[in-house]
């Protein structure tokens, strides 16, 4: 009857409605998204699609392309850049410099995942260079072991940049869980400027990037360099840098303003002043 029809096409509306509202407000979290990661959130918004081609006209040229090859011959990167560059539009003249990337601390959460799982994650300048960059992956790898000894499941990790590089710290887990993490794993971090013994670290990550370079693998370190200005093993050289060089600058990233993001279930989160005094 139709009564039965109305009935069982009720839920599929109801389905389709969700959907629309979740897209919605997917939509209106984006600009926030881009507030805190970039600083741009009001410029972003308003972008066009022109203004977007324009971009993509001036920096996405041969010019300026930086190619890392693995697990292919010489002569065969080559054939694929002979068919491929081609159809790359050359730019008029060169690429206009883009505006240098400044860390900026501050708080954004996202409630968007409807399975009951958290994200959280902080994030502390580490400053631009070779140096602060190599001392920062030594933190990174032990923070990273002795979290692991501790059974705190918690990843540290160093994302580069040439402008000045982010020391990051992610949790996952159910609200409960990422916040009793997000804790411990600060508290290992405030407590490794007073660290002494940096040298289990510093022979882990030797030994990885020794590794990794013999295959030629670690075609990230290659790009990573470029970026840099430099080659593949002074970026990569770990043991030479000092204990002190890493207390220091584990120092100098607890008295920076975090960046913390929280995604998820957002409800019992720790609030950003918490994280704050977790790094002091």
């Amino acid at each position: 009857s139709q009564a039965c029809r109305r009935c069982l096409a009720q839920p599929a509306r109801r389905r389709r409605q969700l959907g629309a509202q979740a897209r919605q407000q997917r939509l209106q979290l984006a600009p926030e998204r881009f507030l805190h990661a970039y600083g741009r959130g009001a410029d972003a918004s308003a972008l066009a699609v022109s203004d977007i081609q324009a971009y993509r006209a001036a920096h996405f040229t041969p010019a300026n392309l930086v190619v890392s090859g693995s697990g292919l011959s010489q002569e065969r990167l080559q054939s694929l850049l002979s068919l491929h560059l081609p159809r790359m539009p050359a730019a008029a003249g060169p690429a206009p410099a883009l505006p240098p990337f400044a860390f900026q601390g501050g708080e954004v959460r996202v409630r968007d995942r409807a399975d009951g799982q958290t994200c959280l994650a902080v994030g502390l300048p580490v400053g631009a260079g070779v140096a602060p960059l190599v001392a920062a992956e030594v933190l990174a790898a032990s923070l990273s072991q002795s979290l692991r000894v501790k059974g705190v499941c918690a990843s540290a990790r160093v994302l580069s940049h040439p402008s000045g590089s982010i020391f990051a710290v992610t949790v996952r887990g159910n609200v409960e869980q990422a916040s009793s993490a997000i804790r411990a794993a600060l508290g290992e971090l405030a407590r490794a400027k007073d660290q002494g013994d940096f040298s289990l670290a510093r022979r882990t990550l030797q030994l990885q990037s020794s590794l990794l370079l013999e295959r030629r693998e670690d075609t990230s370190a290659l790009l990573a360099a470029h970026q840099m200005q430099t080659t593949p093993a002074q970026l990569l050289g770990h043991g030479a840098v000092t204990d002190q060089e890493v207390r220091a600058l584990a120092a100098s990233m607890l008295r920076s303003a975090p960046a913390y993001a929280v995604r998820g279930t957002t409800a019992g989160a720790p609030s950003l002043a918490a994280i704050q005094a977790l790094l002091k």
